[in-house]
């Protein structure tokens, strides 16, 4: 197996990792209660929880991931086609960060007249614009990755 095959595989398993660790909390969080502004206080912690792992010193990942993953759980018709959107991106331009730009203009474009709530659709965005920023800060760049 190539080295760029076995990359590409670790980096699906990885992305898919994260994703069920942002998801799984959320669909608990359903689970539990009907109230929409848990679902997204669940998933806030668990981006916080990747930021800040307790057992890799403090030190994790961006969180784009484990955000995609809750948006699924929190509204999974619009995750289907942010995350669609995203991967045709990525298969074209091998940019994670317009992936994740493109993903959400579909998102939030088609979250409600799919008829998620606007909290759903408000909290997605804040927690989007969040992850964003704090990735951009520590020097992650939107771009063709070499």
């Amino acid at each position: 197996m190539s080295s760029a095959k076995s990359t590409k595989k670790l980096g699906i398993a990885v992305y898919v990792g994260d994703a069920i660790k942002g998801a799984a909390p959320v669909i608990v969080a359903r689970v539990v209660t009907d109230n929409e502004l848990v679902w997204i206080a669940t998933l806030a912690a668990a981006i916080i929880g990747h930021w800040y792992p307790v057992f890799n010193r403090f030190r994790g990942g961006a969180g784009l991931a484990t955000g995609s993953g809750g948006v699924f759980a929190l509204m999974p018709l619009v995750g289907v086609l942010g995350f669609a959107s995203g991967a045709l991106v990525i298969a074209r331009f091998k940019s994670s960060g317009h992936a994740a730009a493109v993903g959400l203009a579909v998102m939030v474009i088609h979250a409600t007249p799919l008829g998620y709530s606007w909290e759903l659709v408000v909290g997605s965005v804040v927690l989007a614009a969040v992850l964003l920023t704090k990735a951009t800060a520590r020097g992650w760049r939107p771009g063709r990755k070499s």
